[in-house]
């Protein structure tokens, strides 16, 4: 096992209790599981990090695309006819109608045929 060092992080009362309700349920520690979830997130956040930075020195050489044409590029076809939430929608296999009332419930999702 890995050499390991201890820390103290404050989390709400709610959050603790879902952290050992998970615990229970899954028969980990709480320890073992706060430092997953802590490994977890220094790693996504240590990528999306070094990407910005990578974005960042290569707009500084000027290596950018003008973004009509990356969105050109990154699009298909026919996905650039509809309204974005319409377009993500069907990706998804359904159709989506926003009434004149949307927050009156008249929005409807729902899959064709």
């Amino acid at each position: 096992m890995p050499a390991s060092t201890a820390t103290t992080i404050r989390v709400s009362p709610e959050i603790k209790s879902t952290l050992e309700r998970i615990a229970i349920d899954t028969r980990r520690s709480t320890s073992f599981l706060a430092a997953e979830a802590v490994s977890a997130y220094v790693e996504r956040e240590l990528q999306s990090l070094d990407g910005i930075k990578r974005g960042l020195a290569d707009a500084r050489l000027g290596h950018v695309v003008p973004h009509d044409d990356a969105m050109a590029e990154s699009t298909p076809s026919s996905m650039r006819r509809r309204p974005p939430v319409m377009a993500t929608c069907e990706a998804a296999g359904f159709l989506v109608s926003l009434g004149a009332g949307r927050h009156q419930g008249t929005d409807r999702l729902h899959r064709p045929g």
